[in-house]
């Protein structure tokens, strides 16, 4: 993406809006560079398609609704196992920067995809996400939260992990047919901080766990929030 100024104590999320041109590929994985106080780098999907080249401030939280998720970094498919990408098809290169210093820094990300033979691909793979940021917690005090989505069609899930911030203290993932009957397929408690960039990830390669469409998954975190301000 371009360079972009974070100023000094501030937030700022960006969205690069790119067209991919040329014959169908195969990636395993996303690798990213990031500048001092970069939170993520992660190509997406935009629910509307823009310009191609077009970079926008998307730091406002309303704006992840009409994103979906795509290549995450730091897990790398084994072989046989790909992500298509196809003539013409648009994703958004997403990076998150919270500047806790005292002067303005100038940064340009970098992304790189590996890229694998298509004809080795036996399956091919998406990225399934469910998240929220109605997040409300008292200074000094426990917070938590869950929320559930409904399965849509079939899933083979190959691969699951988490994530949360610093003050995340235990994250829940259950599965089954209705609220009252779930089974937890993911469960980190405690959870600490260094998971934030490096989770804990359940692999099921080898022995892909059907989720069925109706069914329900439900997840579950709670927080402390050590400081003296409420975290909202």
């Amino acid at each position: 993406p371009p360079e972009v100024v974070i100023p000094a104590s501030s937030e700022r999320m960006y969205c690069y809006h790119i067209i991919y041109e040329g014959e169908d590929l195969a990636v395993s994985t996303l690798d990213v560079k990031q500048g001092p106080f970069g939170h993520h780098l992660a190509l997406l999907k935009a629910t509307q398609p823009q310009a191609n080249g077009t970079l926008e401030d998307c730091t406002d939280e309303s704006s992840m609704g009409g994103l979906r998720t795509f290549v995450l970094p730091g897990i790398e498919l084994p072989e046989g196992n790909g992500i298509r990408i196809v003539d013409g098809e648009q994703f958004v290169l997403q990076f998150h920067y919270v500047n806790a210093g005292r002067q303005d820094i100038r940064v340009r990300d970098l992304a790189r995809l590996k890229i694998v033979d298509p004809t080795s691909v036996n399956t091919w793979v998406n990225t399934f996400t469910t998240n929220t940021v109605n997040i409300q917690i008292a200074e000094q005090g426990h917070g938590q939260t869950e929320f559930s989505c409904t399965l849509e069609e079939d899933i083979q899930l190959l691969l699951v992990g988490g994530h949360m911030h610093e003050l995340g203290t235990s994250f829940d993932l259950r599965y089954g047919p209705d609220t009252e009957n779930l089974t937890s397929i993911y469960n980190v408690d405690p959870w600490v901080s260094a998971f934030r960039d490096a989770p804990p990830v359940v692999a099921m390669i080898s022995e892909p766990m059907l989720l069925e469409a109706g069914n329900i998954l439900r997840t579950s975190c709670t927080w402390f929030n050590s400081t003296s301000e409420e975290i909202v």
